[in-house]
């Protein structure tokens, strides 16, 4: 069995951040964090571990990160409460919960309202976990020029370095100066001189 130590991460919000205490986590296993004073409220035989200055993470959004030691982003989400997708949860009492460990983590299309009625699956695997890969490519469902700006719409959210590592090129040639990616991920800006 493969075990993880977690040691020396950092946790991002909007509002300040925190070192995680160090803990250990075993292969399959889960993890729950939370603040302090709140590590008695779980069942016992769950791997629960207090943190100190825990972010208060806003219902109608918010941003999260993880960071290693060497300031180096492990993983962050910006959610927000649209993210849901179910008016009947969004209002509170429901986790949102992330889809896909394949998937990008800060889009909406990869989160969704649990499915749990209790609420949550903390210390469980997510109701909604699907890590079926996506072996259907992206379609181009529309272009747009606007001045030096080329902006290709997908039918589905794109990984960023997936599309660079893709390769991209132009008959006739042009030289990219940028390429971004609005929040939604299903588009693509590419700046560049297109004259």
């Amino acid at each position: 069995d493969l075990l993880v130590e977690i040691e020396e991460l950092m946790l991002h919000d909007a509002t300040g951040s925190t070192t995680l205490p160090t803990a250990t986590i075993a292969s399959g296993d889960y993890l729950i964090l939370t603040s302090s004073n709140a590590v008695n409220l779980f069942e016992s035989g769950l791997s629960v571990v207090g943190v100190t200055n825990f972010p208060s993470l806003g219902n109608n959004g918010d941003s999260l990160s993880l960071v290693s030691r060497n300031d180096v982003l492990i993983d962050r989400v910006v959610y927000s409460k649209e993210w849901y997708d179910d008016t009947e949860k969004d209002d509170g009492g429901f986790s949102l919960e992330r889809i896909s460990l394949l998937e990008v983590c800060d889009i909406a299309a990869n989160w969704m309202a649990t499915n749990a009625s209790d609420g949550g699956t903390p210390g469980e695997q997510n109701s909604v976990f699907d890590n079926t890969v996506d072996t259907t490519a992206p379609e181009i469902v529309s272009t747009d020029i606007d001045g030096s700006v080329l902006t290709i719409t997908f039918n589905e959210p794109m990984d960023p370095s997936t599309f660079v590592e893709a390769g991209l090129t132009f008959e006739p040639s042009v030289r990219i100066s940028d390429i971004s990616y609005p929040d939604d991920r299903l588009s693509v800006q590419i700046t560049a001189d297109f004259t």
